[in-house]
């Protein structure tokens, strides 16, 4: 029971999002997607013998990359870099 009271406020989160999209059924397949994405990442690594230092580095580098969108510092970065 605490598993399900923990994930309540993410998923009544989630609800509201899907309500602000348009497109609630392409929405909900990205989700789908990401979801499968991440099953088949984990079962690829647990296969192989991956250690958990390489995990939290692909997830560090995946994460970085979105935040740099998120905020443009790539483009400022790519800018200076070509001065």
């Amino acid at each position: 029971m605490l598993i399900v009271a923990i994930f309540v406020g993410p998923g009544q989160e989630m609800g509201r999002a899907f309500n602000r999209v348009p497109d609630r059924a392409t929405a909900y397949s990205a989700n789908l997607l990401g979801s499968l994405a991440g099953i088949v990442t984990f079962a690829l690594c647990s296969y192989f013998p991956v250690p958990p230092p390489v995990w939290f580095g692909i997830c560090a580098i995946i994460i970085g990359l979105y935040i740099m969108d998120l905020t443009g510092f790539d483009k400022i970065f790519r800018i200076k870099l070509l001065e």
